[in-house]
């Protein structure tokens, strides 16, 4: 039987702060801690994955400081709530999802966040390299990843030794034009082999009876 991979990995590395999650032994409620003025430490807590098997060991949740100070920098120029949608993320679960287990959420240095405008916000932040973009960049932010067609932002704290931060943008997938031609197409050819099927049939009855006489 495969040994499963640590909860935490050992390479995070030492700027990553360890929050402890529940309150007192024997470990019931999740601590009311406040990470920053809107987010919490539940908050946080409730956006991470691992698997059922882990459960029982994921006692504390590793995050970056400077993730804090960039979520809350975000938020304070939207003024309207975010939600974490993912904040770290062990190695087994990652696995479970077919994934190559590089992410840095597995190391507490990256969160999804999303929320009404976030998405537009922050194309115009990184197209503009505004006061956000340039907070962010001194804050520690080596990466972002827009999602506008899932309309969410990642953030995350890699090392990145250029001028810029690094920005990626969410490919389009098939739009619903796309799709609707598709099946249009394929109805089409449906209908095609339904009419063709018994002329096709009827052809080679009359050539076989021709064919006798």
């Amino acid at each position: 039987m495969k040994k499963p991979y640590p909860l935490y990995r050992p390479e995070i590395p030492n700027s990553v702060v360890f929050h402890e999650i529940y309150q007192q032994i024997p470990f019931t409620g999740i601590s009311n801690k406040q990470l920053s003025k809107n987010f919490s430490l539940k908050e946080a807590v409730d956006a991470a994955f691992v698997r059922g098997f882990e459960k029982s060991q994921f006692t504390r949740i590793p995050i970056d400081p400077r993730v804090i100070l960039a979520s809350q920098a975000i938020r304070d120029a939207l003024n309207k709530p975010i939600k974490l949608g993912s904040t770290f993320r062990s190695m087994e679960w990652e696995f479970y999802r077919k994934r190559p287990g590089t992410s840095r959420h597995t190391y507490g240095m990256a969160w999804d966040l999303s929320g009404d405008g976030l998405v537009k916000m922050m194309t115009e932040a990184v197209n503009t390299k505004n006061e956000l973009y340039r907070r962010l960049k001194q804050i520690g932010i080596g990466f972002i990843q827009i999602y506008p067609y899932s309309n969410f932002v990642h953030i995350d704290t890699r090392p990145n030794n250029t001028q810029d931060i690094q920005v990626v943008f969410e490919k389009k997938k098939g739009s619903g034009l796309d799709k609707i031609a598709l099946m249009d197409a394929l109805s089409f050819v449906a209908v095609l082999v339904t009419i063709v099927t018994p002329l096709f049939a009827l052809g080679n009855y009359l050539y076989n009876r021709f064919k006798k006489k």
